[in-house]
C-alpha cells in the first residue's frame, strides 16, 4: 500500500478518534482521557503501518506489530486505571483553570495536537515495516532496547503504586525515588522508537516506493 496514503489515512483516523475523545471529556470533565486516546491512537496506527506495509519483510512486520501491541496494551491499561481510580490529572486541571475563556475550543486543538504527535511517533514503524531486508543485527538491538524499556516501565509502575500506598499511610517510604525512576523508562521508550527507524537503512527510497 502506498505509504503516503497510509500516512494520510492514519492522520484522518487519529483526528476522528481524538475528536471523539474530546467530545467525551465535554460530558465527563476528565481531560486526562487525552492520554488514553494518544496511547490507543499510537498503538492502532503503528500496528496498522506495520501490517499494511506489504513490501516489507513479513517476519519484521509481524514482530513490530507484536511489540507495539504489547506496549500499547500495557500503557493503555495503566492510564485507564489511573483515570478510573485516581484523582484528576493536575496538569490538565491547571490547563482548564488557565483556559477558562474558550475552554472547549482550546481543548479541541489540544486533542488534535496529540493526534498529530501520535502520527509522528508512529512514523518510524512505517519506515521499519517497509524494510525488505531479512532480520539483522539492528532488529536484535531494537528488541533488546524494547525489553529494557518495557521492563523499566513495569518497574516504574510498581514504584508508583507503592508511592500511592505510602500516601495512604501504607508501606515504607519509596516516594523520593519514584519521580526519577519514572523518567528513565520514558527515555528508553524514545530510544526504542529510534531503534525501529535504524532497522530500515533506506528511509527515503522506502517512502518513495509505490
Amino acid at each position: 500500500m502506498n505509504p503516503w496514503l497510509l500516512i494520510f489515512c492514519g492522520w484522518l483516523l487519529l483526528a476522528v478518534l481524538m475528536g471523539l475523545f474530546w467530545w467525551s471529556q465535554r460530558k465527563t470533565g476528565n481531560t486526562g482521557i487525552v492520554d488514553f486516546g494518544w496511547t490507543m491512537g499510537v498503538t492502532a496506527i503503528g500496528v496498522g503501518f506495520a501490517l499494511l506495509s506489504d513490501d516489507g519483510w513479513p517476519l519484521r512486520r509481524l514482530l513490530i506489530a507484536t511489540l507495539l501491541g504489547l506496549w500499547g496494551v500495557r500503557l493503555a491499561g495503566h492510564v485507564l486505571g489511573r483515570l478510573r481510580g485516581g484523582p484528576p490529572d493536575g496538569r490538565y486541571e491547571r490547563l482548564r483553570d488557565r483556559w477558562q475563556s474558550h475552554l472547549q475550543t482550546k481543548l479541541f486543538w489540544l486533542f488534535q495536537a496529540q493526534a498529530a504527535a501520535a502520527l509522528v511517533f508512529a512514523l518510524p514503524l512505517l519506515i521499519a515495516g517497509r524494510n525488505a531486508a531479512p532480520l539483522n543485527g539492528w532488529d536484535l538491538l531494537g528488541i533488546a532496547i524494547w525489553l529494557v524499556a518495557i521492563g523499566g516501565e513495569w518497574l516504574a509502575d510498581a514504584q508508583l503504586a507503592r508511592a500511592a500506598a505510602i500516601s495512604n499511610g501504607v508501606g515504607r517510604s519509596a516516594a523520593p525515588v519514584c519521580g526519577r525512576s519514572r523518567a528513565i523508562p520514558t527515555i528508553f521508550l524514545s530510544v526504542s522508537t529510534g531503534g525501529a527507524t535504524c532497522a530500515s537503512p533506506r528511509i527515503a527510497p522506502g517512502l518513495g516506493r509505490p
